[in-house]
């Protein structure tokens, strides 16, 4: 990998997070409902009302308020919680860990279980196996998590007793939020691994392979698997970004307390300043997952050559 590459991918991820502080603030701002109205209360007077404005600087015009927001950034204060009057980075940082065990987790099973099932799926094309992956594939694809995560608790929590259904604690207490928000992305790695497996089965140096009387197992693991994998660590990279945006729905349903429930509970209080350190943080999360999918390219395909 040159080195212009790697300035042109840094350059890149840092206007891609410059983009999303000003998409974060215009929305926030535009949005209905006033912080200091909120903190107040409506029996406030406009008075007091207007000097708590000023001291949280929001009298000011947007772009003014932006550039002082974005020279704060660049000297690493995100501000403070108005609600919580903690630190930013200390009141979303004590939320991360429960996000990144939950995003862990949920990767794992969707990596561990997805890419088995495609490639036996691939193996046995057209097979009762096939079939029942693609039904799954298509279950995982169409089902909406908060529906997913109420049933889950409906039957595993309410009926059977066998799960904790909300909260944060051991391995009982992250199944169910890691099987919800893995579930879509089961269904996606497997029918992607599924469908390039088939293509790369019928290659022509898959045949050969064949015809040279190497055993079964090591044709689809050392020839076709490592070719069929680029797609899928493509769209890996890609979700594991967007799972931070899912996690909100799920972190929600099951009281999990991480940054997606945090997020939502800043919205609602008109907390500009949590909310734009929680999009920051998952804009920057995304950004360096995507570079490191494109420097794992180099490993599966050495014929990949940037410049």
């Amino acid at each position: 990998m040159s080195y212009s590459y790697i300035f042109y991918r840094a350059t890149q991820s840092i206007l891609l997070l410059l983009l999303a502080t000003v998409v974060v603030f215009l929305i926030l701002r535009l949005a209905p409902g006033d912080p200091a109205l909120l903190l107040l209360g409506d029996q406030t007077s406009p008075e007091g009302l207007a000097q708590l404005r000023k001291v949280m600087g929001l009298d000011r015009p947007l772009p003014e308020q932006y550039l002082n927001y974005l020279s704060r950034l660049l000297r690493g204060d995100f501000g403070t919680s108005i609600r919580a009057q903690r630190p930013v980075l200390t009141y979303v940082g004590y939320r991360l860990p429960a996000s990144l065990q939950l995003l862990a987790a949920t990767l794992a099973f969707a990596i561990l279980l997805g890419l088995p099932i495609g490639i036996i799926a691939a193996v046995r094309h057209r097979s009762l196996v096939d079939y029942s992956v693609m039904t799954v594939s298509l279950l995982g694809q169409s089902v909406p998590a908060f529906w997913l995560g109420l049933m889950l608790i409906v039957v595993f929590s309410v009926h059977l007793r066998l799960l904790p259904p909300s909260g944060r604690g051991g391995l009982a207490h992250l199944i169910m939020p890691s099987f919800t928000l893995g579930f879509y992305l089961l269904g996606l790695v497997s029918r992607l691994t599924r469908s390039e497996m088939l293509e790369v089965l019928s290659a022509d140096y898959v045949r050969t392979a064949r015809a040279k009387g190497l055993a079964e197992r090591i044709v689809v693991a050392k020839h076709a698997l490592r070719n069929a994998l680029l797609p899928v660590v493509t769209v890996l990279g890609l979700q594991a970004g967007a799972l931070l945006g899912g996690a909100v729905v799920t972190e929600t349903v099951f009281s999990w307390p991480g940054i997606g429930s945090l997020a939502v509970q800043a919205v609602y209080q008109r907390d500009y300043p949590v909310v734009q350190g929680i999009v920051l943080l998952s804009a920057t999360m995304f950004v360096l997952v995507n570079f490191l999918v494109d420097v794992m390219y180099l490993y599966l395909d050495p014929r990949i050559a940037y410049r």
